[in-house]
């Protein structure tokens, strides 16, 4: 199926599931589904619990691309109020000689429809509690070919770079209450506007090992909350 047919497809398809729950309160679609423990994942759980399913992936008839629950919650001028976390980066693929076509980064992106359940973080003019925000759709997206060949390769090549030609920079403080932290020159939020690392173990112990030799914090891909504004608006 050409990729502009399938992504109206399993837009069509999402949108019957979740019409009778849009512009309404997560409290009140919540009232709908026997209650759930309070996590850091309850906007997927209640976008899982909508769909009727009970992982992050959606299988779409007749669909061939890969269709995965995020999240996005609104800010008053419209903007997401954070990047989105991907899957970690495995530094020995990153660094190594690997074709950028053949990487699972790629390969992620480009057979995969995001399906973003968008949430309003700000309805009335100024920011409500969690239970308060409003469930306004899902958007269909996908990273275009031209961003992955060149904003997300851009910043692997980068990462290459800096990681195989020894100028990767990590560096260590410790504030008054004794706490580590730990700081990199790995490419940022403001690196090209679309991606940047950012650490995503589950502490700041959770290392790993570069093929140069050095040890960092686990890092993850993120795409910015600017980027994610303009797939939303496209």
């Amino acid at each position: 199926m050409e990729q502009v047919s399938a992504q109206l497809a399993v837009q069509r398809y999402l949108d019957q599931y979740v019409e009778g729950f849009q512009d309404c309160s997560v409290a009140d679609i919540k009232k709908r589904f026997p209650p759930q423990k309070a996590n850091k994942a309850a906007f997927v759980m209640l976008a899982r619990r909508m769909l009727g399913i009970s992982q992050n992936v959606i299988v779409v008839p007749e669909v061939n691309p890969l269709v995965v629950i995020k999240t996005v919650r609104l800010t008053g001028n419209e903007k997401p109020a954070e990047s989105m976390v991907f899957q970690k980066i495995d530094f020995t693929e990153w660094c190594g000689n690997i074709v950028w076509h053949e990487t699972k980064t790629y390969k992620f992106f480009a057979n995969t429809f995001l399906a973003m359940f968008v949430y309003q973080q700000y309805p009335a003019g100024k920011r409500v509690a969690d239970e308060d925000m409003i469930f306004k759709g899902i958007k269909v997206v996908k990273i275009p070919d031209y961003d992955l060949d060149h904003g997300i390769q851009d910043m692997r090549n980068e990462v290459r770079r800096l990681v195989n030609q020894d100028q990767l920079e990590v560096t260590e403080t410790r504030n008054s209450a004794g706490q580590v932290r730990r700081f990199n020159n790995l490419p940022g939020i403001s690196f090209n506007g679309i991606c940047h690392l950012r650490p995503g173990g589950v502490n700041g112990e959770d290392m790993v090992d570069l093929p140069n030799g050095q040890r960092i914090a686990l890092q993850r891909f993120w795409l910015n909350s600017g980027y994610i504004k303009r797939l939303l608006e496209e």
